[in-house]
C-alpha cells in the first residue's frame, strides 16, 4: 500500500535485491537488512536518481539514544545501506539498523481492530523516531512524503474514531482503518472527499 502510494504520487517504484526473482520480505526484526529486498523510489523520469527506500522490518534507531532501537513495519529511508552494531545484542551478533538521521518516515500495519491503547502507543514510538512530528504544527503541505502512519485492519468505532480525530488534530501523523480491504488505498481519506493525507 505504501508502495501504490508512491506510485500515485508520481514515483517510480523498482523492487530490488531480489532472490531467485521473487521479493524476500524481512519478517521479523532480527536479519541483515542486506539479506532482504527492497524498494527504490525515483522520479518518473529514467535517467532520474534514486531519491530513497521503503524497507520492510527495518530496525530504527532512536532520535534521543544512539542505543535506542525499534523495528517499524515499513520504515522510508535516504539510504539503502544499514548501519551496524554489535553491542545490541547479549553475544556479538551484529544488529544491522537505519541511523536515525537517514529515517524520512514509517508506518506500522497491525492485523487489529482500533483499540486506544494501540493508538496512544503509536504516539510513542512517533515520540522516540521522528519526536518534531508532535512538536510542529501539523499541515497538509504538498511534501510526498507520509507521515508517521498507523494502518489497522479493523475499523473505527464511535471511541476510536474520536481518538484518531484528536490525535491527528495535535500531531503531524496519520491514523488508517479498514487497511485489509482489497480496494484500501492510503489515499482513502482524500479519495471519499474526507481530510487530506498528512505528509511531512
Amino acid at each position: 500500500m505504501v508502495v501504490e502510494y508512491y506510485e500515485s504520487m508520481g514515483f517510480r517504484c523498482e523492487a530490488c535485491n531480489l532472490k531467485s526473482g521473487s521479493f524476500r520480505y524481512k519478517c521479523s526484526p532480527t536479519g541483515h537488512l542486506g539479506n532482504f529486498s527492497y524498494f527504490a523510489i525515483r522520479s518518473g523520469d529514467e535517467e532520474d536518481e534514486t531519491l530513497f527506500y521503503i524497507f520492510h522490518n527495518a530496525t530504527v534507531q532512536s532520535k534521543h539514544n544512539v542505543h535506542v532501537f525499534t523495528t517499524p513495519d515499513i520504515v522510508i529511508s535516504k539510504t539503502k545501506d544499514a548501519a551496524a552494531t554489535t553491542d545490541y545484542y547479549e553475544t556479538r551478533k551484529k544488529l544491522t539498523y537505519i541511523p536515525n538521521d537517514q529515517l524520512i518516515s514509517f508506518c506500522e500495519a497491525k492485523h487489529l481492530k482500533p483499540f486506544p491503547e494501540l493508538m496512544i502507543g503509536f504516539v510513542g514510538t512517533v515520540n522516540e523516531l521522528l519526536p518534531q512530528c508532535l512538536a510542529e504544527i501539523p499541515d497538509y503541505s504538498m511534501n510526498a512524503h507520509l507521515a508517521p502512519s498507523l494502518l489497522m485492519s479493523g475499523c473505527f468505532n464511535k471511541s476510536t474514531g474520536r481518538i484518531r480525530v484528536s490525535l491527528e488534530e495535535r500531531y503531524n501523523l496519520n491514523m488508517f482503518d479498514n487497511a485489509i480491504d482489497p480496494i484500501f488505498s492510503i489515499r482513502y481519506r482524500e479519495l471519499r472527499g474526507e481530510e487530506p493525507v498528512k505528509r511531512l
